[in-house]
């Protein structure tokens, strides 16, 4: 009794009621919140046994530290290296968890991305539905109706409507792909799984969908232009009077035309290569012939050369010496002759450069009302992204330089369908405008590409 009592007046001596309890009050603390740490972390199964043994150990602890057992120290310096030990483990799962969470919210982000751009695709593929519809009911009558027979009346409003029939547009059969491969393609990302359930999209996926959403964006807006086109022909020929034959007839007609021109055109092909051969035929019967009258005369002359003597070597000599003064004459002759064609050509070619560049000049306000399509600041018809003139290269590549019909079409509708301000060429535009413009570029394209007027 006298040992137990020294050693509880020892223990209450180095340790005061309020740290005893201060001691066992943070140890508690300090289990209770690792408990909740390992919660919310989603500790393991081995890690909460370790936990549940280190809480009865704590009990036990507490119990004996009541009845004044010295060797509690000790063990409460262990128990702080095993809190410690835990503590490290504890850090290092937290960190795991969190690493898993950011990677789970940048997979969510793409899905998101892809969402997004389902939704995108899914309105592209409505609009277009619509569009199509627009354009099967506007055309339906084009054929055989009264729209169709105004339009037949004017011969510029029949070859734009001829070139629009035959652009590429979407039809039922593409709408049905589409519409299968974007429903094959969001069932996926169109459901709603719970937080802790990830949506694993593969990079293909991801590329087809993009890709099909940039092609129902194509479509959509080359058909919005087609019937953006359509619908200017038809108010510009509303009010023009009825022709006496339908759209379908005239354009058949002008069909049956153009082939009956490319018969016409192959025959005189054939005529002319038939003429082109039997004139190469005669070309070398005649250069056969001037070879055997040259091997006659070399023979000839062999023969003479060998009946003559010292007589005709000397001659021979006398010749060559005045055939190297003739022939170093004309050398001088021709040198001189070069040199002074040389200085006229260089003449006449600023002569003709200064001559333009006045005539540039005085066509320059037209070139600015005309061209401002293609002279002002844009995106548009460039080989890059970077704002300028329209390039020279793309414009005559489109066939807008070309002085035919389809040349003015292309040139109208280059000069109405950028961002440029159109000028003089804005819709309707007068045929005799767009020629005028037609021979501007022609005539001034280099030196306005020279001036930076316009992009190579």
């Amino acid at each position: 009794m006298s040992d137990q009592t020294t050693g509880e007046s020892w223990w209450a001596r180095i340790t005061p009621g309020t740290t005893r309890t201060l001691i066992l009050t943070w140890l508690i603390v300090a289990v209770s919140f690792w408990l909740f740490e390992r919660n919310t972390r989603q500790q393991t199964t081995a890690l909460k046994d370790d936990l549940e043994t280190a809480k009865s150990e704590f009990e036990k602890l507490k119990t004996r530290l009541q009845q004044g057992d010295t060797s509690v120290i000790a063990e409460m310096d262990l128990m702080r290296q095993k809190l410690a030990a835990f503590d490290s483990d504890f850090r290092l799962l937290s960190q795991r968890v969190d690493e898993a969470k950011s990677n789970q919210a940048v997979a969510r982000a793409k899905v998101a991305d892809l969402r997004r751009e389902s939704s995108v695709a899914k309105s592209r593929l409505q609009a277009l539905r619509k569009l199509v519809a627009n354009w099967a009911a506007k055309a339906s009558g084009l054929m055989e109706g009264d729209s169709g027979r105004r339009i037949a009346s004017s011969s510029a409003d029949i070859v734009l409507v001829q070139d629009l029939l035959c652009r590429v547009r979407p039809t039922e059969v593409d709408l049905t792909a589409w519409s299968e491969s974007l429903d094959e393609l969001t069932p996926l990302l169109d459901s709603t799984p719970g937080d802790n359930v990830e949506i694993s999209i593969t990079a293909e996926h991801q590329q087809r969908l993009q890709d099909l959403s940039r092609q129902l964006g194509h479509a959509r807006d080359t058909l919005e232009q087609q019937l953006s086109l359509l619908d200017a022909i038809l108010k510009e020929t509303a009010s023009q009077e009825l022709s006496e034959q339908t759209l379908g007839q005239v354009i058949e007609d002008c069909r049956v035309k153009q082939e009956n021109d490319l018969a016409t055109q192959l025959a005189a092909a054939r005529d002319a290569a038939r003429l082109a051969a039997e004139a190469e035929q005669i070309d070398e019967l005649a250069r056969l012939e001037s070879e055997l009258v040259e091997e006659a005369t070399r023979r000839k002359a062999e023969e003479r050369r060998a009946m003559q003597s010292q007589a005709e070597q000397v001659a021979k000599a006398e010749l060559e010496r005045i055939a190297a003064e003739t022939l170093l004459q004309k050398a001088k002759v021709q040198a001189q002759s070069d040199a002074i064609q040389a200085e006229t050509e260089t003449l006449e070619a600023t002569q003709q450069l200064q001559k333009l560049e006045r005539e540039f000049e005085g066509d320059l306000p037209a070139i600015r009302n005309l061209l401002s399509a293609f002279v002002s600041k844009g995106h548009y018809y460039r080989s890059d992204n970077k704002a300028g003139p329209a390039s020279l290269a793309f414009l005559t590549s489109q066939g807008a330089l070309e002085p035919t019909a389809n040349g003015s079409y292309q040139m109208a509708f280059l000069a109405n369908a950028g961002t440029r301000p159109p000028g003089g060429l804005k819709n309707p535009a007068n045929p005799d405008l767009l020629r005028r413009a037609q021979d501007l570029l022609n005539k001034y394209g280099d030196l306005m590409v020279q001036k930076e007027m316009l992009a190579p």
